[in-house]
């Protein structure tokens, strides 16, 4: 969130720095690293209070399952996206003249 000029002046008078904007869900001054969403406004100082919880680049959001990794028993996501990948073949190979 954007900071008004006379807000900004009032944190350099009592903390010593110019801030002009801050997280929009927890209000920590945001510095050189923020994060955003495509074609959303807001800017967030981590994954954290972007999305509202912590999660790890590479696995299901589902289940934790790693998502590129080979596992015995894949969660259903795995298993739907390589089918989709899969269906998307075999239907452009049927489109033969």
């Amino acid at each position: 969130m954007h900071l008004t000029e006379w807000q900004s002046w009032t944190v350099l008078e009592n903390y010593g720095a110019f801030v002009t904007e801050v997280c929009d869900k927890c209000g920590k001054i945001l510095g050189w690293i923020r994060f955003t969403r495509y074609r959303q406004n807001g800017e967030w100082c981590s994954k954290a209070c972007r999305d509202g919880f912590e999660r790890k680049a590479g696995t299901c959001m589902g289940c934790g399952v790693p998502l590129k990794a080979s596992v015995k028993v894949p969660c259903f996501a795995v298993i739907r996206a390589e089918n989709a990948g899969a269906s998307r073949t075999a239907k452009l190979s049927r489109k033969r003249p």
